[in-house]
Parts: structure tokens; sequence; C-alpha cells
């Protein structure tokens, strides 16, 4: 990755598998921009071990978002917008890349849209429309919707009335397992104890069968101090009669599907 980047580029890992590239000062005229090919081409051969010379082969998606001069958006919304991208290019499958065209402004004349011809990317699309979340795609990012607005009911209504719920190890002043509908609603208030407000997005969503990871971003107030507290994390769950049937917190996305599909 850094052989792909400037060296006034920052790179950051940023979970188990996935990396950010944050570009400043870019001139986003055709040919100033690292292209999709160098990446391509960087990961085309197997990497070699050096202590057992073991070979592994390693594919990629790439999810992208630019702004111009006169667009500034918060870092998180630029962010947002990246994460985004990168769930489209990964419904697409391994190798593909997708650009977030959303406030975007003129730069020297040249479109950041333009980074997209550069970067010879086939849009996350199918037929020419953009691809349909699946009805667990649509029903996980509801509930998470629903997890600021004071909707406890609605939220609850997501959930299978076996449900199984270990929350986030980063998640203090909670039990450790909440089961049922009954055990959710006292997770609920104790959320409403502790928190002033929250809000969560998420921002990556994967599903294998009846198993989904996403990775998520939230934001809370806590109550008395006023505190104001950000935690990335993933979470992992099961689908069974079209609910939400267990879910937890988890290291990576690879663990989350690991321990979800060593229970199938």
């Amino acid at each position: 990755l850094r052989s792909c980047t400037r060296d006034a580029d920052t790179l950051a890992r940023v979970g188990s598998d996935e990396f950010l590239v944050v570009c400043e000062e870019v001139d986003l005229a055709p040919g100033t921009l690292p292209t999709t090919e160098n990446l391509r081409e960087a990961f085309s051969s197997p990497l070699v071990l050096d202590r057992t010379r073991e070979t592994i082969e390693i594919t990629f998606s790439i999810g992208s978002s630019s702004i111009g001069d006169r667009t500034v958006p918060s870092a998180r919304r630029l962010l947002d917008q990246a994460e985004e991208a990168l769930a489209r290019a990964r419904r697409r499958g391994p190798g593909s890349y997708a650009h977030h065209s959303g406030d975007l402004a003129k730069t020297n004349g040249h479109r950041a849209a333009s980074s997209i011809e550069l970067l010879n990317a086939e849009p996350a699309e199918t037929n020419g429309k953009p691809a349909e979340p699946s009805p667990t795609e649509e029903l996980v990012r509801h509930m998470y919707d629903l997890w600021g607005p004071g909707k406890p009911d609605e939220w609850i209504s997501c959930f299978h009335d076996e449900i199984e719920y270990i929350p986030s190890a980063g998640l203090s002043g909670f039990d450790a397992i909440y089961r049922g509908h009954e055990g959710m609603r006292r997770f609920w208030s104790h959320k409403e104890d502790g928190w002033e407000s929250t809000e969560v997005v998420l921002l990556h969503f994967e599903e294998r069968g009846d198993n989904f990871v996403v990775f998520v971003l939230a934001s809370l107030v806590m109550k008395g101090t006023g505190a104001q507290i950000e935690v990335s994390l993933h979470q992992g769950g099961k689908m069974r009669d079209g609910l939400i049937y267990r879910l937890g917190g988890y290291e990576s996305r690879t663990e989350a599907f690991q321990a979800l599909e060593a229970r199938d």
C-alpha cells in the first residue's frame, strides 16, 4: 500500500482488514492520482511470508470520496461517504472500485469526479441500476436508524423473541448478556439511564447466509458529565424467521464471522 501512495499521504489501518488513505492537496487533473491499476499490480502476485516462504493471495475492494476547495464536509462525513462507496464495491465483488460523488466541487477546472475515469472504475451497479439491499440489510439498517430517536418498541420489533445480545466490551455499565424481548427492554433502559443522547452510523454491512457483520460508529453523550464519546466497533448477528436472532460485539469482521459460523 505504501508503494502506491505518496510520502505526504496518511496511511492507517482502521480495522482488521480495512485501511484508510488520506490524500491532502491533491490536484484532480488527470494523471496526478494513484490508480487502481497500481494497487491491482501491487497485489497481482502472491505475497511470500518471510519465515515460512508460504505464499498467500490477497483480494481487495476500494471505496473513495473526495472534496474540492469550496466543499468542506466534516472528516466524519467524508469517511462515511468512502465507507458507503466501499460497501457498494464489496457487493460487486473482489477487485471492484466505487466512488462517492456527493459533495463534490470543482478544483483547478476539473471535477473531482474525474478521478473515477482516472481510476478506470466500473460503477457498483447491475444493468445500470444500483444494487438493491437484501431484506437482512434493510432490517439491520432500520434497526440502527431506530437506535437514537427513542422508539424502543419499534426497535425491539426488529429482534426475534429469543434474541441473545452480548454488548461490545467497550460498553461499560451493561449486563454481560441480554435475552428475549424483556432483556432488550432492560438494555434500552440501561442505555437511557447512562446516555443523554446516542447516534449510530452504520458504515459497512456484509452478510453470509443467515449471518451478518456490521462496522458502526457510535456517538454518545453521557448523562451528568456531558462527556462526548465516539466508539467504532464491529457487531455480528444471525437471522432467524426474518428477524435478528443473535447480536454481539467483536474485535473484527473476521472474528465475528468465525464465531457466528462456528455456532451454525
